[in-house]
């Protein structure tokens, strides 16, 4: 493992019930551009999927997060060190696809699974970065009832502003009746087409309607993430001088502060 950690354990959880928001590329980078400034991440791949999984050369892996989530296995026995500085990973695997129905047979306690699993474990590092499935099952609540913030990608698009108005209903649900000390960290506006007049006519409303819930940093469409993705290797390392790299760089300093003050 990486840097020592300052104690403080924040678990994110980076969710979003619609696919292709950027939620996967923000895990992966955001880790490791926090890694870069020496804070120790752990990234728990929750998607079937496997993308953060296989962004880190990892898709091999035949045990993983199904094992911390069905099992009660510390992720502390589980994790893969990583090419990203200060960042380990534990893996998905094929079997998560079932992890759904398995948590569903559970008689007690099927949303506090992972928040059991990391009792004890969340200080080895300074954060702990749950990557979320593109749905909100089991999976996604275990996620949700587990961390302390919340952060939100979201396409920059029209449909995004409705969406996200709906996403934070359910997140204050999950707040009342679920997870008391989940706070929102933010909602970070992704795949942002730069050139056109319309990405900034959304960024705009995004920012007029949820306000001061919005990151100030914005990501934007960029070859770089394909091409990192391909390599298998985080932009932040891959295409250090990308657009991209630079745009999760100020997002975990942001993270960085917003957690640091509430420490």
């Amino acid at each position: 493992m990486g840097a020592p950690n300052s104690g403080a354990g924040h678990v994110i959880a980076i969710a979003n019930r619609k696919g292709g928001t950027g939620k996967t590329t923000t895990a992966v980078n955001l880790a490791a551009a926090l890694g870069e400034m020496g804070h120790s991440v752990l990234i728990v791949d929750l998607d079937p999927q496997r993308s953060a999984t296989i962004w880190h050369g990892e898709g091999g892996a035949q045990r993983g997060t199904l094992e911390v989530l069905v099992e009660g296995s510390p992720p502390s026995s589980l994790f893969k060190d990583t090419i990203a500085k200060n960042v380990d990973l534990v893996p998905s695997t094929g079997s998560m696809a079932s992890a759904d129905a398995l948590l569903e047979k559970e008689q007690i306690g099927q949303n506090e699974k992972l928040r059991e699993a990391l009792r004890g474990e969340r200080t080895r590092w300074d954060y702990v970065i749950l990557d979320c499935p593109a749905n909100f099952g089991r999976v996604t609540m275990n996620a949700l009832v587990a961390a302390e913030d919340l952060i939100i990608p979201v396409e920059a698009s029209d449909m995004a502003i409705d969406g996200t108005a709906d996403l934070l209903g359910v997140f204050e649900d999950i707040k009342k009746y679920h997870n008391s000390g989940l706070s929102l960290l933010g909602i970070l506006l992704c795949r942002v087409d730069h050139r056109t007049n319309h990405a900034a006519d959304v960024s705009s409303a995004m920012r007029e309607k949820f306000e001061d819930y919005v990151f100030e940093s914005t990501i934007a469409q960029n070859v770089a993430v394909q091409d990192s993705y391909r390599r298998q290797v985080p932009t932040v390392i891959c295409r250090p001088d990308a657009r991209a790299s630079a745009e999760y760089r100020r997002v975990a300093r942001e993270v960085g502060a917003k957690t640091l003050a509430t420490a």
